[in-house]
Parts: C-alpha cells; sequence; structure tokens
C-alpha cells in the first residue's frame, strides 16, 4: 500500500511537524498490511502552489504521482484546517486539498482541528471537503464545526503523535520547569495580546521563584523563517530571565530528554505539550484555540494566550496540572487514537 502524507516532515525545524511524520508513519505501521509512506512537506506544496502548476509537463508529472498512491492523507498545515490563522493560508490550504483531491484515489483528513467557519469561508470548506473520503477531528467543538460543512464518514479521535512510544526516564526530577513560548505570539501585530502574555510570563516567575523553582525556556520552533520562530523571543528571554538557559533541540527526541529532567512545564505550542506528556513530564497548556482541548481529555482547558494571566491562577493551575497522573490521559488518548484505526480500516478496505 503507497500512501502519500502532506503537511508532515520527518526533518522539518517543526518539532511539531517531526512528531506528526513520526505518529503518522506510526499508526500506518501499526494498522497497514505494508505501507510505502512518502512525505510532501510545507516547502514542497508551496513549491506546487506557486510554481509546478504553471508547467503542463509539471502537471502531468504530479497527476501521475498523484494517482500512483493508493491514498492521501492531509494532516493539515500545523495540523488544523481553520481561517483562525489567516485567509492567505486557509485559501492555500482549500484548493491544494481540491488539487490532490481531484487527482487522487482517495483522501483521508487526518486527526486535526477544524473551523469555526462563517460566510464565505463556510462555502470554500465545504467546497474543499467534497468528495474526501473520510474526516478525522481531535475534539468535540471541531466534531461540531465539521457537521456544517461535511456529511462523509468522520470521527473524533486524537493526534497520531500519542501512537509514538513514550520515553519516561527513571531517577527523581529536579526543581525545575520548563517554559515553551511560542513565537506566533510575539509576531501577530497584537501588542494589547502580546503584552498580556508577557505580563502572564512575569506573574509565572515570580510565582516560581516563590516556590523555589529554577525555570528555564525550551524553543520548539527554531529555524524557520519569517514570523513562525520561537527565537523572536530570545532577545525578550535575555534580558528579562538572564539566569535561565534557552534549549534549542534539533528534534523531538532529544526535547524529550531535557524534557525528562524537568519536574513540569509550560507549553504555549500544542506538541511541545505533548511531548512533554509522553516524556513523563506534566505540562500546562497555554492555550490559543480549541486545538488545545485535546491534550488532556478529561480536564477542560479554558485559557487563553490573549488574556493575562495572574499570579493566583498561576498557583492553582501549577497545582492542578504538576501532580497530574499522566497514566489515565495517556490510556484515553490511545483509546480515542483507535477510533482513527477503526475509520482508517474501514475507508482503506471500502471500493
Amino acid at each position: 500500500m503507497r500512501v502519500i502524507v502532506l503537511w508532515a516532515d520527518p526533518k522539518s525545524p517543526n518539532l511539531g511537524s517531526q512528531m506528526i511524520a513520526e505518529g503518522i508513519s506510526t499508526f500506518l505501521r501499526d494498522h497497514s498490511i505494508s505501507s510505502d509512506i512518502q512525505f510532501i512537506s510545507h516547502n514542497q506544496l508551496q513549491d506546487i502552489c506557486r510554481a509546478r502548476w504553471y508547467s503542463i509537463k509539471g502537471i502531468s508529472r504530479i497527476r501521475k504521482y498523484l494517482k500512483s498512491c493508493d491514498l492521501v492523507i492531509d494532516m493539515g498545515d500545523g495540523d488544523s484546517f481553520t481561517s483562525q490563522y489567516g485567509m492567505n493560508r486557509f485559501l492555500k490550504l482549500s484548493a491544494l486539498r481540491i488539487i490532490v483531491r481531484l487527482n487522487s484515489k482517495k483522501i483521508i483528513l487526518g486527526p486535526q482541528s477544524i473551523g469555526v467557519f462563517t460566510g464565505i469561508k463556510s462555502m470554500i470548506a465545504r467546497f474543499s471537503l467534497y468528495g474526501v473520503s473520510a474526516v478525522v477531528v481531535r475534539d468535540s467543538e471541531s466534531m461540531k464545526a465539521l457537521a456544517l460543512i461535511y456529511n462523509g464518514p468522520s470521527a473524533i479521535a486524537t493526534d497520531t503523535s500519542w501512537g509514538i512510544k513514550s520515553t519516561v526516564l527513571k531517577g527523581n526530577r529536579k526543581r525545575m520547569c520548563l517554559i515553551n513560548l511560542n513565537g506566533l505570539f510575539f509576531s501577530l501585530d497584537e501588542p494589547i495580546r502580546r503584552k498580556a502574555f508577557q505580563k502572564s510570563l512575569q506573574n509565572l516567575a515570580l510565582v516560581l521563584v516563590q516556590r523555589n523553582y529554577i525555570f528555564d525556556f525550551m524553543y520548539h520552533v527554531a529555524t524557520n523563517t519569517g514570523a513562525d520562530n520561537d527565537r523572536l523571543w530570545e532577545t525578550y528571554i535575555t534580558n528579562e530571565f538572564s539566569e535561565s538557559k534557552i534549549f534549542s533541540p534539533e528534534n523531538f527526541v532529544e526535547a524529550r530528554r531535557i524534557l525528562g529532567e524537568y519536574e513540569f512545564s509550560v507549553g504555549s505550542r500544542y506538541h511541545f505539550c505533548l511531548n512533554s506528556l509522553q516524556a513523563g513530564t506534566p505540562c500546562i497548556p497555554i492555550s490559543y484555540g480549541t486545538k488545545f482541548d485535546s491534550i488532556y481529555q478529561n480536564i477542560p482547558n479554558i485559557n487563553d494566550w490573549g488574556t493575562e494571566i495572574s499570579i493566583g491562577d498561576w498557583e492553582g493551575m501549577i497545582d492542578k496540572y504538576s501532580t497530574l497522573d499522566l497514566r489515565e490521559n495517556s490510556e484515553m488518548q490511545l483509546k480515542l487514537l483507535q477510533e482513527f484505526a477503526n475509520l482508517y480500516t474501514t475507508i482503506c478496505v471500502s471500493e
């Protein structure tokens, strides 16, 4: 069985994209008789969109390549299909999906967050999903949004990264906290929200110092060009928290090794949070959308990075999240991943 996976790259500078690639690879190995997995990364898809489709020879080559595969799995650019990140990104996702759908045998949307769409965006989203074999979402709110634009096979599952083998380190963890800061928080042209997050970070530092915690920082996306780069926080971190270390791991495995030394973490990127939990390190998720709702399936997440988190709120969240037994959540995530497996098997054996 030959499978193309869109929007994932095992060599990406984005550790989340690495985790998506490893997660879907693990999933396909576990649930397919045999799989020849080909990844088409973000940059390659950009190349298709910008240049190759202006060449007749290029069009023919791409169509032949897509039709030679048994299945295409669309993981979403940033594992979500939404207009939350701007109209350009939304139109790119929709257009490329239509191109792929028209030239492939089957296409499935892998577990991701979806919606909410209104007006013309709803019409575009609906059209881009027409003819898709199945759609898998990671939370109930995404399922509600999906129901308004798609009536084909669907399921609520969870991120395929949960299928990656956990790497929990043995031994006592140090009284330390590891913090991940999302470069998008810094680069988005929303100074009021950015200042609110900076104030939240200062409040967190005060609480950690009061509780005798050392705290350091980790980049989850460190070498991207443009706005989506956690290094945009570097000057601020260096000036405000000069005694803290800043880690920039090359891959998610190295990130897990570092995370395993900390008592708990604070994550503003979705896959940083997942990586922390899979390293056995409790994580406080700082949300910027519904995609964070699936991190702890049995605990509602109500935080938003645009609102200042007070000292009292931080104290409550540290008490709540840093002492969680992660085994129950992990077992629940794996059961949800089985929902994707059930739907995947049904679609793959259908004519």
